[in-house]
């Protein structure tokens, strides 16, 4: 049986093909075991990995680029395993920006992520 560490894995330094359910319940199994320094080499794996995915598909509008499958998964496991860093971040930001004073930091991720709303940041 494959594991949670190994689905992650493979799909970020191997690109081995999940369906990307699979893949999101793997980077939020692993997110928390990551120190800092793994945490950078996952960055820069799915950002590479990205990188070539918007190169191979240039002619695409970001929009298309969004509903492409693949090209959400890679963006959708990098929210995943950053998501602690942009909480914090929005919550810091919370304290030192009025008008976000009496939104929640989930709340605001969801509007980051989204793009509706105020900036959260």
């Amino acid at each position: 049986m494959t594991t949670e560490s190994d689905v992650f894995y493979g799909f970020v330094f191997e690109g081995r093909d999940y369906p990307p359910e699979r893949v999101e319940q793997a980077a939020l199994a692993v997110q928390r075991q990551l120190d800092s320094g793994e945490l950078r080499r996952v960055n820069d794996a799915l950002v590479a990995r990205l990188t070539e995915a918007q190169r191979s598909r240039q002619e695409k509008s970001k929009r298309e680029l969004l509903d492409d499958p693949a090209i959400s998964t890679l963006v959708n496991t990098l929210v995943l395993v950053n998501q602690g860093w942009i909480t914090t971040v929005i919550a810091n930001n919370i304290k030192g920006r009025p008008h976000l004073r009496g939104s929640s930091a989930e709340e605001l991720f969801s509007t980051a992520l989204t793009g509706e709303g105020p900036s959260a940041g």
